[in-house]
């Protein structure tokens, strides 16, 4: 017997919808499509979170992100986990990288200014607690400190819950939106420009409502 795989997008449409229901209107939705959105088909769901009004896409390496560039999908898209090898690529393609460490910034604006692009936009992960990637509250002067020279604009500053659809994980939780708390007090006073701030994902935009800043990452 052959293997078939139905994709409902009347279902994905309904999800998407509650969703929306859950936050406040002015919250963006980043439709996340990482790993050919989780196993279905990442072009078609892509299109129709397009067309039911999402502004933001995400996937987690830069050769996702070419793929739906080719496939003429031109929203900005987020690559949570871009390699320095593909810095270049990721430019080529205009596809917004996660700058999750000093090193990797300081490679991006390496690439960024060979490339004689200015004011690129990246997104900053923050560590509130995972403990995988991303800049300690502490460092966050240094990182401000290091993006006043303009090579790179902040589009969106974010964090991952770790445990956000665990019930015996709320205190935990709850520690890391009010370590997530002080990134956004921190950029909201250094930077002048809109950003984006986005913590909660599919089971925090359910558990965690009061975490939905100006935009939440919906994926799976």
């Amino acid at each position: 017997n052959k293997t078939h795989l139905s994709i409902d997008l009347l279902a994905l449409e309904a999800n998407y919808k509650m969703i929306k229901s859950k936050v406040h209107s002015d919250v963006q939705v980043i439709g996340v499509v990482k790993a050919n959105a989780y196993g279905s088909d990442a072009i078609v769901v892509a299109r129709k979170l397009i067309d039911l009004g999402v502004k933001h896409l995400a996937v987690a390496y830069t050769e996702e992100g070419v793929a739906l560039r080719e496939d003429y999908i031109n929203l900005p898209i987020l690559v949570f986990y871009p390699q320095i090898e593909n810095f270049k690529t990721l430019i080529d393609h205009d596809l917004t990288p996660s700058i999750y460490s000093f090193k990797a910034l300081a490679a991006f604006k390496d690439v960024v200014n060979k490339a004689g692009s200015t004011a690129f936009p990246v997104h900053i992960k923050i560590n509130t607690g995972m403990n995988r990637l991303g800049f300690e509250i502490g460092e966050l002067q240094e990182l401000s400190d290091r993006l006043e020279d303009k090579v790179l604009k902040v589009h969106s500053v974010f964090s991952h819950f770790a445990a956000s659809g665990t019930p015996a994980h709320r205190d935990f939780t709850r520690y890391q939106i009010d370590r997530f708390q002080q990134a956004v007090d921190h950029f909201k006073q250094n930077f002048s420009s809109e950003i984006l701030f986005h913590l909660s994902n599919s089971s925090g935009i359910l558990n965690y409502p009061e975490a939905a800043y100006n935009a939440v990452r919906a994926g799976i």
